[in-house]
């Protein structure tokens, strides 16, 4: 009897072992999906940021105003404010 108890106990304890590891994965998964849900969140953010400004270049561009204001106004260079009349 004693041999049985002390098979079962090592597939207990390999058992909650493998429960430890399945729950410390699974924590690991969620943690990660977290993670790459808010860095793509954070990504949408800026470029909502970025498209924002460039719309607001051009209609500024429409009304004639001068490259300077237009890049003090959305923190974009003259550069990209040029490439934006093409």
């Amino acid at each position: 009897m004693e041999k049985n108890e002390k098979i079962k106990e090592e597939k207990y304890l390999t058992g909650e072992a493998r429960e430890r590891r399945l729950a410390e994965l699974r924590e690991k998964y969620e943690l990660d999906m977290a993670s790459a849900i808010w860095n793509g969140l954070e990504k949408g953010k800026e470029e909502g940021k970025r498209e924002v400004k460039i719309n607001t270049a051009k209609a500024l561009l429409n009304k004639k105003f001068s490259y300077d204001f237009i890049s003090e106004i959305t923190e974009l260079s003259i550069d990209e404010i040029k490439k934006l009349e093409n």
